[in-house]
């Protein structure tokens, strides 16, 4: 079988720009499934991780993980997912407007808790920009290590399990199934 490629690499370290993607049929979903499944299996069953708060905002940055400890608006969703989408990071804190991030970008916490929110929007809404940018979200997280991903298991499972439902929902409704 092949492998999922896209999550093999470090992509906080070599990000993935998914850039004229060729279309590789019925065994890069297979890979996918397996892969995803895998993930699942391996997270277990997981308690739900506190986000470590920064200070509240001030009159020009405010802190990610406030914006997400609480259930932000879609358009905050929005804003997130689109820095996500141009910059592959998700920032310790950003600008009023959401356009600029500051400090570090390496806290999965925040990557995990925006995938489970997007998740739900999209199981809300049904947005395929949604889904196309959780599956970029997840696929960040399950290229780090093991021990990276059950430390955000609990918003991690979740993404991944509303993520591997919608995909078997649009195959089914292309006429494929897990088999084919």
């Amino acid at each position: 079988m092949t492998a999922y490629r896209y999550n093999q690499p470090d992509l906080m370290e070599k990000p993935e720009r998914y850039f004229y993607t060729a279309l590789q049929g019925p065994e890069f979903l297979d890979a996918y499934l397996a892969d995803r499944a895998d993930k699942i299996a391996a997270l277990g069953a997981a308690e739900p991780a506190s986000l470590k708060l920064g200070p509240d905002h001030s009159d020009d940055q405010m802190d990610t993980a406030r914006l997400l400890d609480a259930t932000p608006d879609d358009a905050t969703l929005d804003k997130l997912v689109q820095r996500f989408e141009v910059t592959r990071k998700i920032y310790a804190r950003y600008d009023t407007r959401l356009r600029k991030g500051f400090g570090p970008f390496d806290n999965l916490a925040l990557y995990a808790r925006l995938a489970r929110f997007v998740a739900e929007k999209y199981d809300r809404d049904g947005s395929l920009r949604d889904l196309n940018a959780l599956i970029k979200l997840t696929d960040l997280l399950t290229s780090q290590s093991p021990a990276a991903q059950a430390s955000v298991g609990f918003d991690l499972a979740a993404a991944l399990t509303s993520e591997m439902a919608a995909i078997r929902t649009l195959m089914r409704q292309k006429g494929l199934t897990d088999d084919h």
